[in-house]
């Protein structure tokens, strides 16, 4: 149980607008429901069955890693298959200067190791080797002497070096061309590692587009999440046949060729394949599943997209678009993060770390571009919805630079033999490549389409989503509503609303249709009546309603426009007003100001004199027409608050005889102002919302930060008007 401040905590955090919208989002209909629990549950699941993949594959490398623990005495090489057989390289098999030679073919018959070994004795000066195939020996003129000794049961191998008085001896159990093979299983199983790794965290990115796709109404993320599955479910399946082939390949040319008849792993493989085939399963009904819901929602928001009303089609074209170019960002994100992770950590160990001559380098660009992703990833889901164009720049930048260098890495041979020889890292790295460039161009496409209201579409709509407004839809007109929702025959149906506080006598009241008495039923009974707005409003979407519409329980909500007309309440001043505003207001104040002075609590009072002439009032001012001498004293409460305001606290005046004006009418003094011989105008009246409850009102006016008429700020007085 939580106490104290920690439970208040927890109060707040559920009360909390956010937490709300999500909570909403997600219970909005039972399909997103279900959506979000079934995405939830495939991702624990997937992701507990890859662990148990990846427990698998380590146990597999720990015992080829004991077996094969002397390859630190063997020369720097490459071992890769080719044509169903394993080929060794002094050096990456691309360079003209490499040589290279079969050790083993798909059958199991051996080479000549003899001439494999010496090709690799003279490959690097560095760690250079005296070899002997069986019995034979060979001085290579450096200071190591090394004796290698081949039996039917083991090699001994014997390594004295000018620096050490004391011999070491390593007794080798397998032979040269086992160790090699044992070598480049070992690698395989590495890479196994790594994809399992990069699998579970893709599983885990896919939850997060789902879970976006419910709180967006997405339909572009709806698609990459159902499309994301699809490509995990293919990936385990091709996975079960490389563990058959891998399975075969050692059965049948490993154990019985190059390894005499020994056998390491033992029914490692069997383990294996009995851990891959539920994930194999998993993925199909995660898909199934989710392809079904994925088709509800996309028809649900689909029929609220089109009939959703206060944008125009062209913001909502627009508007997918983001969507579609939010979807590549994300999916490019993540793609070139893991190619560019898993490139890391294959150069870093294993056979080619020997061949890494700028491992430095790669490091460091690792790290930028791990750094980079997150502002880059912010940057694009940012500048397209606020349609800033210096961000949108900085994005597209950012994007050429991703994939100039990924296609500067194909220049590095050491590159291109990975990416020959690895098909999962060539698999992501052309997917990473193909949703740059996609999204890059998608970001040029949205940038030529600023402008067309669809950042004051997306600013009204996040002020009013948590505040408790109901969302007013209408259906298309080729749309079929049935009968019963309509609830065209009350006579002879009971209608249940979705509010139990509504008694059911104030609704059967509230129908046109209402008889006191029953007589009157028999004649209308072939008849159809619609009923009241609010009614059919709360049949037809069976949704509760807001409570920051309404003034009457049974009244239909209001229906508010998300597109701000040229001049409105939301809308900034044009700026021709503007000028207009700060020119005649701006130069009546620095005129008028004579002095200030601090009252007892320390606010500053300002006091404006003015006389003014005979019909020479000045328009935007407020004050009153004829001859007289006016002072204003202006009230600035502290501390200041962010919008500058100013409260007009009292006025005075002292005016000669004259004729009355509009504005010395006897109700127009303002609260406070003295009526003693005194004419005083009334304060310009602050325009309010056509909204009834304006406690909503005034949450969208603090959310959107901006002036719900047109003002300026003041000089000398923080005063908006």
């Amino acid at each position: 149980m939580l106490h104290g401040r920690s439970r208040q905590y927890a109060k707040n955090l559920v009360s909390s607008t956010r937490v709300r919208l999500v909570y909403n989002r997600i219970t909005h209909t039972r399909f997103t429901t279900l959506y979000f629990f079934f995405v939830l549950f495939s991702c624990l699941v997937l992701c507990s069955l890859q662990g148990v993949l990846l427990a698998d594959n380590t146990t597999a490398v720990n015992i080829l890693s004991n077996a094969v623990s002397t390859r630190s005495e063997l020369p720097p090489h490459i071992t890769f298959r080719e044509d169903g057989g394993l080929k060794v390289c002094d050096n990456i098999p691309s360079d003209h200067d490499s040589e290279c030679s079969t050790i083993l073919d798909k059958d199991g018959n051996t080479f000549d190791r003899l001439d494999t070994i010496k090709a690799f004795a003279i490959g690097n000066p560095l760690e250079r080797r005296s070899v002997t195939a069986l019995i034979s020996h060979r001085d290579d003129g450096d200071d190591d002497d090394d004796k290698y000794k081949s039996a039917k049961n083991g090699t001994q191998t014997t390594s004295a070096s000018s620096t050490s008085s004391v011999p070491s001896s390593i007794e080798l159990p397998y032979s040269l061309t086992c160790v090699y093979s044992l070598q480049w299983l070992e690698d395989n199983l590495r890479d196994s590692q790594r994809e399992d790794v990069a699998t579970l965290f893709f599983q885990v990115y896919l939850f997060t587009i789902g879970l976006v796709a419910i709180l967006n109404e997405s339909l572009p993320h709806l698609g990459a999440a159902f499309f994301g599955h699809i490509l995990g479910g293919a990936w385990s399946a091709s996975r079960v046949q490389s563990t058959r082939t891998l399975d075969t390949f050692y059965r049948n040319a490993i154990v019985p060729g190059a390894c005499e008849g020994t056998d390491l792993l033992g029914s490692w493989w069997q383990l294996r394949l009995f851990h891959t085939i539920p994930v194999v399963a998993a993925s199909g009904v995660s898909i199934i599943a989710l392809g079904f819901l994925s088709w509800k929602l996309l028809r649900v928001y689909h029929r609220r997209t089109l009939s959703r009303v206060g944008a125009s089609p062209a913001v909502h074209r627009m508007y997918g678009l983001v969507l579609l170019f939010s979807v590549g960002l994300q999916l490019a994100s993540f793609f070139t993060l893991v190619s560019a992770a898993i490139w890391i950590a294959k150069i870093a160990q294993g056979t080619f770390k020997a061949f890494a001559k700028h491992s430095k380098l790669y490091l460091a660009a690792f790290i930028v571009i791990s750094a980079v992703q997150l502002p880059w990833l912010i940057i694009g889901w940012q500048c397209v919805r606020r349609e800033c164009k210096i961000r949108t720049f900085l994005f597209i930048g950012i994007s050429a630079l991703f994939v100039a260098v990924s296609s500067v890495m194909f220049a590095s041979n050491l590159y291109r033999c990975i990416f020959m020889t690895w098909q999962f890292f060539s698999t992501v790295t052309v997917t990473a490549f193909i949703f740059l460039v996609f999204t890059a161009a998608l970001g040029v496409i949205c940038f030529l389409n600023y402008g067309k209201g669809l950042k004051q579409y997306l600013e009204v709509t996040e002020a009013l989503e948590g505040e408790d407004f109901t969302p007013v839809y209408f259906p298309r007109k080729d749309a079929k509503v049935p009968t019963s929702q309509l609830a065209a025959q009350y006579e002879d149906e009971k209608v249940e609303t979705y509010n139990e506080k509504y008694q059911r006598d104030d609704i059967e009241r509230a129908l046109p249709s209402y008889q006191p008495q029953q007589q009157n039923l028999a004649q209308s009974k072939h008849k159809k009546q619609m009923p009241s707005l609010a009614l059919s409003y709360a049949s037809i979407t069976r949704h509760k309603r807001g409570s920051s519409v309404y003034s009457d329980n049974l009244d239909s909500p209001i229906i508010l426009s998300s597109s701000p007309p040229l001049i409105s309440e939301l809308a900034p001043p044009t700026p021709s007003m503007a000028r207009r505003i700060k020119t005649r207001v701006s130069s009546w104040i620095a005129s008028d100001v004579s002095s200030t002075k601090t009252d007892g609590n320390g606010a500053a009072i300002l006091e404006v004199s003015r006389t003014a002439n005979a019909n020479s009032g000045r328009a935007g001012g407020g004050l009153p027409s004829g001859p007289g001498s006016v002072k204003v004293k202006t009230l600035v409460r502290p501390p200041p608050i962010s919008v500058p305001q100013a409260r007009i606290s009292s006025y005075s005046m002292k005016q000669s005889p004259s004729p009355p004006s509009a504005f010395s009418t006897p109700g127009s003094l303002p609260s406070g102002a003295s009526s003693e011989g005194v004419s005083a105008p009334r304060s310009a009246p602050t325009r309010q919302s056509t909204v009834p409850s304006l406690k909503g009102r005034e949450s969208v006016r603090r959310t959107l930060k901006k002036p719900l008429m047109p003002g300026v700020d003041l000089p000398a007085v923080p005063t908006r008007f």
